[in-house]
């Protein structure tokens, strides 16, 4: 959570540059410092290719720790596309029910 605070403090700082030049910006920093990364599982982690457009998780009968919306532009679109997929818990069940 640190990592991601720190993320959001250097967009706030760089509003110009997107999430993900922020995201690699401090991951730079905080490689340079001794910090240990390791890759994570691909079918547990997806990235937005492999959950949405290649579905490897959902052919092997997994569920994602975190699926990762990239692929797309734009928050309202990635907001779209995980309600779609039933992965935005923030809306209320008549969200997806139809039914206000």
């Amino acid at each position: 959570i640190i990592f991601l605070l720190e993320v959001l403090e250097y967009q706030a700082h760089h509003p110009s540059q997107h999430d993900q030049q922020a995201f690699n910006q401090i991951l730079s920093e905080l490689l340079t410092a001794d910090m240990r990364v390791a890759v994570l599982h691909p079918r547990l982690f997806p990235n937005g290719f492999q959950y949405f457009v290649r579905r490897s998780a959902q052919r092997d009968g997994l569920k994602p720790v975190v699926v990762q919306n990239n692929w797309m532009m734009g928050a309202d679109n990635k907001r779209h596309r995980f309600r779609e997929a039933h992965l935005w818990s923030v809306d209320p069940p008549w969200y997806y029910s139809g039914s206000a």
